[in-house]
Formats: C-alpha cells, sequence, structure tokens
C-alpha cells in the first residue's frame, strides 16, 4: 500500500508492488517517477531525506540526500545515487523496470495532473524566464499546460535512459558527468565533474522511540525537522498526556508543546545541520520535562520568555513524499525538496534536468522534510509510514497526523484531512487552517493565543495498518493529503 503527492507516481509504485517487487522497489520507481511528473517539487538535480524499516533486518535506516551547496556554488544531486544505494541494499527486482516508467513517462508524454497545473500557475513568472522550461511548459502560444494537457520532456527521458542502462554511474562518473557539470554551469549554477562523482547519500541510525510493543522511528539531522517532530512527540506522549488531555485544553497543550520544541531546536542545531548532542540524549525524558516545566493549562506563555527563544529560519514550503509498504512487512517514507518551487527555476540545458535553489538559510538542515515509521522489530512488521514536506509545519504536521492515528484511534483518512494548527514560536503567533472548529479558536483566544489563519500547513500522506501489514484484514489505510492532490492505494 503506499501514499504520493502525485497520483502518476502512486500508480507507478502500485504496478511495481503488484508485479512483485518490494517497497524499496517501488520507492526507487516513485522517486524517479515525480522527477517527471512534479518537477516543480521533486527531481534528479533535488534531495530529500527517506526512512526505510527492513523486515530482514527488523530495523530502520535513513538515507540522506538533502540538496546542499558544494564548493564551486551549485548544488550537488544526490538523489540518483541515494536510490541507487537504496535499491542495492534493500530492492528486490532490477533496476531497469524501475527507472523505465519515468522514462516512458518523459519520452511519450504524461498527462498534467491538478497538482503540477497548480504548481505551473504559481511558478508562471518563473517558466517564462528560462528558455528550457518555456520550451516543455508553454505551448506556442504562450499557454501553460492545464490539468489533462499533455507534457513532453525528450531530453529528460534520455538522461532516464542512461541512468536505466548504466546505473547511478550514469550522472556520476561516466561522460555525461562532465556534460551535466558544464550544463549545470552555464544556467548560473557552477558544478565540477569531480563534486559529481563524490557527491554520496549517507545512511544514518534514525531517532527511536518506544511505543507500546513497536518502535517509532523519525529521521534525524541534518533533517533537522525530523528530531523536532520525535521531541514535539514525547512532550505530547510522555512529558504530557495528550489524549487524557480535556478536550478544550488539547489544542493549547499542542501549540504550547510545538512551540518549545522548535525553541529547543535552537539550542541543538549546530551550523551545517547537525546536531550539538546525540539523539538520545536530546529525548531524554528529565530534559524534556524541563522543556514543559512553565506549562500553564490555562494561560499561552510568550515565546519571548523560553530560553532559548524561539528563532525564525527559513524553509522551503513546496516539498512533496510518498510512503510504500509490502506485504512482507517493508516500509519507505520519503520527503522531497527541490528548495523552493521548480527550484532554482532553471534546467541545465539540453539534459532536461531542473536544477535545485541553493538553501535559503545555507547548508544548516533546517530546509529538512520529515518523515516517520512505527515497525515492531521483533515480528519485523511495519504498521505505520508518514511522509511530511512543505515549510516549517512539516513537522507538526507529522505528530499532528501521529496523535490523531496512534493516540486518538481515529481514522487516517480524517486525520490528514482535519485542519492544522502550528506554532513555531517566531512570530508569537498560532497559525490555523480554515475549518478549525470556532469552539477550538475561541479556546485558544481566551488563553491569550494570538491567532493568524494560513492557507496550508504542510502536507501529509501515508499508510496505517493496525496489526501490521503482514496482517491487513483487521484494517489499513493508504492516504494522501487533500492539499495535495495526490493518491493513495492498496495493493491486494
Amino acid at each position: 500500500m503506499l501514499a504520493a503527492d502525485e497520483p502518476h507516481a502512486a500508480l507507478i509504485g502500485r504496478d511495481v508492488l503488484g508485479n512483485g517487487g518490494n517497497a524499496g522497489d517501488a520507492a526507487v520507481a516513485m522517486y524517479f517517477a515525480m522527477a517527471v511528473t512534479l518537477p516543480s517539487r521533486a527531481g534528479l538535480a533535488g534531495g530529500g531525506v527517506c526512512l526505510v524499516f527492513d523486515h530482514g533486518d527488523k530495523a530502520a535506516e535513513v538515507i540522506e540526500f538533502l540538496p546542499q551547496a558544494g564548493p564551486s556554488g551549485g548544488v550537488v544531486p544526490r538523489g540518483v545515487r541515494a536510490m541507487a544505494a537504496l535499491h542495492a541494499r534493500y530492492g528486490l527486482i532490477r533496476w531497469e523496470p524501475l527507472v523505465a516508467p519515468a522514462e516512458n513517462l518523459a519520452r511519450f508524454g504524461h498527462s498534467v495532473s491538478r497538482a503540477l497545473a497548480r504548481d505551473l500557475v504559481r511558478a508562471a513568472a518563473t517558466i517564462r524566464s528560462d528558455r528550457e522550461l518555456s520550451r516543455i511548459f508553454r505551448s506556442g502560444t504562450g499557454r501553460l499546460p492545464g490539468e489533462g494537457d499533455r507534457v513532453l520532456q525528450p531530453d529528460l527521458s534520455s538522461v532516464l535512459a542512461g541512468i536505466r542502462l548504466q546505473g547511478a554511474g550514469y550522472m556520476h562518473v561516466g561522460p555525461f558527468t562532465r556534460r551535466f557539470a558544464e550544463a549545470a554551469s552555464a544556467a548560473g549554477q557552477r558544478l565540477s565533474p569531480m563534486e559529481l562523482r563524490g557527491a554520496l547519500a549517507r545512511f544514518q541510525a534514525p531517532a527511536q522511540l518506544r511505543f507500546g510493543t513497536e518502535t517509532l522511528y523519525f529521521s534525524v539531522p541534518p533533517a533537522a525537522d525530523g528530531l523536532l517532530a520525535a521531541v514535539l512527540w514525547q512532550l505530547l506522549t510522555e512529558v504530557r498526556d495528550y489524549d487524557s488531555a480535556p478536550p478544550d485544553e488539547r489544542p493549547h497543550l499542542f501549540v504550547e508543546a510545538a512551540m518549545r520544541a522548535f525553541a529547543d531546536r535552537a539550542s541543538w542545531l549546530a551550523p551545517g545541520g547537525q546536531s550539538r548532542e546525540p539523539a538520545p540524549d536530546l529525548l531524554a525524558e528529565d530534559r524534556l520535562a524541563r522543556l514543559m516545566a512553565d506549562y500553564n493549562a490555562g494561560r499561552h506563555t510568550a515565546a519571548f520568555r523560553l530560553s532559548p527563544a524561539p528563532e525564525s529560519r527559513p524553509e522551503d514550503p513546496d516539498g512533496a513524499g510518498f510512503a510504500v509498504g509490502d506485504r512482507w512487512g517493508n516500509a519507505v517514507a520519503c520527503s522531497l525538496t527541490m528548495n523552493g518551487l521548480f527550484g532554482a527555476g532553471r534546467i541545465a540545458p539540453d539534459t532536461g534536468v531542473l536544477l535545485a535553489a541553493p538553501p535559503l538559510g545555507g547548508n544548516d538542515g533546517t530546509l529538512s522534510p520529515s518523515v516517520a515509521i512505527l515497525g515492531n522489530e521483533p515480528n519485523g512488521d511495519a504498521h505505520l509510514a508518514l511522509a511530511a514536506s512543505g515549510g516549517a509545519a512539516a513537522p507538526t504536521a507529522l505528530v499532528a497526523a501521529l496523535l490523531g492515528v496512534l493516540a486518538l484511534d481515529q481514522p487516517l483518512e480524517e486525520v490528514i484531512a482535519a485542519p492544522r494548527l502550528h506554532h513555531g514560536g517566531a512570530p508569537d503567533l498560532v497559525l490555523y487552517e480554515a475549518g478549525v472548529p470556532p469552539t477550538e479558536l475561541d479556546a485558544l483566544r481566551a488563553r491569550g493565543h494570538g491567532m493568524a489563519e494560513a492557507e496550508a500547513l504542510s502536507r501529509v500522506g501515508g499508510f496505517y495498518c493496525v496489526e501490521g501489514l503482514r496482517d491487513i484484514k483487521y484494517g489499513c489505510a493508504a492516504n494522501s493529503d487533500p492539499r495535495g492532490w495526490g493518491l493513495g492505494a492498496l495493493v491486494q
């Protein structure tokens, strides 16, 4: 079962699972498909983070490939190598049929999804400013393609053909490497062949938290918001008891804990996106209890009174994600970014590869997506996988979904669609989506919160099986976020 922020990618992942592939295989195929069908948010020159739960090892692992600036100034792509590493370690079927669907979509064309059509409208000025982008996404009359219109990307299909036949080496160690470096440099992103050769994905141990007999895994720095989400989860489930709080207090408790989690990040996030302390130390209950020591159930604590005070950091509001699980109990959740809508807004000439933008805050790890997996280590069976993307609210949206499903026993579809709250501390405001019940808003105002309505607070999608992927008769759900017009699918 799976969910993705782009429907073509979801259908390709479904086909891979239906044809004997596992979750790792489907994740690889979905990544390459998204590079074609949702280039506004994912691409061969972009990056992200994946969290993998492996049935055989009965353990989880993070694959980090965030798009970061290299010594020459351009953003060094690591996504293709990340997918090759994911496939080599966890894949089941051959590489070629996983890349071929994306290659065919680029070569023969694909219909524009609603997700891409909305992004094209938002980025109309960016598309007009680049000749290569205009050639793909504007007609002879200058019209942008709408939902259902067909788009072809022949240059990108040629690159994907090379990747299909030669693996990640095609992009990083072969003759194409120099050509891509020169093309990226011509488009304003200085890259050297040496930087491309040295670009590697990184395997990391995830943050781990016990939840009953299962283990909840999160990504870790430099995907810093995954660890922030783990801190927030602990504040609401171990330090405080969210599910036992009175209903009118829960929104207040949630945003107060979120504000403190964001303030706490300033104490451990080091330059370069690394953590100053190991994740287990940051998640120690006595340490987290101190963060909530001044919590007042009846009154908002002003953000400036926290130590350290929350910091405003630049975030990419336009990422994408997917989560997939298979019948053996394996699961993969990935969240992807181009560091901005349509990345740098430039295609490397004659390659079809859209370049990622430089990180807004430097290589500090804050432009990072959030992913979580719930797995049972004794039997090697995953129960849940969620991917959140899209700005500062990604970790709060992820934790809100986890609370709804795991703490309140609410249906996944209902939890993902529910209007959201967010408080990052800077500014000292509760952001809320349209549809939050007036009684909740009134309860927050009565406690002294400043309020501001927001259009959409991140996207979350994934799956949840009550008794695990290997025992779906007790109930499973796979849902994408309705804010993003993706697709969820169950594979029998």
